[in-house]
């Protein structure tokens, strides 16, 4: 059984460290999105334009709530940070005004309305991304359908991974088993010719001893027949 995931949205991820130069040029770059998207607006091409356009919205609403997210941690005297708070709210006030400009140029309403961070979007829907910018309900179905194919191709993968590393385990197991009866019987081999050197070094240590005896018994008698000759000799009887 396979679990499928849904279908994620991806977006930008707030920074918890920004500094405030870097809230600055992010501020920078969302003043850029305004101005682009107004001059997008005021064009000729609003219609021909209109994903493009669609899609810097999304870089702004992104870009505005890291600002407003961030605005209270960079530092700064209070009312340093209540005059870039006031400077978000005006440059959200221009985004609305450019949302309906954008409506009412194309007749679309595909642009949602910015939310403050934790505001909640009120409909439960999830937010659409720029991987489904564009795209019509059928399109965003198949993009659904395709993803989780890749998914279960994915985890038919790390299935068969599995199962090939639980085989290998299984082998490696089998084999250290092998080897330990291989290593009792060669310990017991061992054991064996152990005990046979021992009664070896014994006999041969018993018959050196009995050797010896036999030896000193030879030369006790010689020495006493070389004694006897000696006297019979002095004697005069040889």
């Amino acid at each position: 059984i396979f679990f499928r995931n849904a279908f994620m949205n991806y977006g930008t991820i707030t920074n918890p460290t920004m500094t405030d130069k870097d809230w600055l040029r992010r501020f920078e770059e969302a003043n850029e999105l305004l101005i682009s998207i107004r001059n997008a607006l005021n064009g000729n091409q609003v219609s021909q334009q209109s994903m493009e356009i669609r899609k810097q919205f999304m870089k702004f609403d992104q870009n505005l709530t890291d600002l407003h997210t961030t605005v209270s941690r960079v530092g700064g005297t209070s009312g340093e940070q209540a005059r870039r708070k006031g400077k978000l709210n005006k440059m959200q006030q221009e985004r609305a005004r450019l949302q309906e400009t954008f409506k009412a140029r194309t007749g679309s309403s595909t642009v949602p309305k910015w939310r403050p961070p934790g505001s909640g979007s009120g409909s439960g829907g999830a937010a659409e991304t720029l991987q489904t910018l564009g795209l019509e309900n059928d399109q965003i179905l198949q993009l659904q359908t395709d993803t989780m194919r890749q998914q279960d191709e994915d985890l038919e993968g790390l299935h068969t991974t599995t199962l090939r590393i639980k085989n290998i385990g299984r082998m490696i197991g089998s084999e250290l088993e092998e080897q330990n009866h291989l290593l009792d019987v060669l310990s017991e081999e061992e054991d064996i010719a152990i005990d046979r050197l021992a009664r070896e070094r014994k006999r041969i240590t018993t018959l050196v001893n009995d050797n010896k005896d036999g030896i000193s018994f030879c030369c006790v008698l010689v020495l006493v027949v070389g004694l006897v000759i000696l006297v019979l000799a002095l004697a005069g009887v040889i």
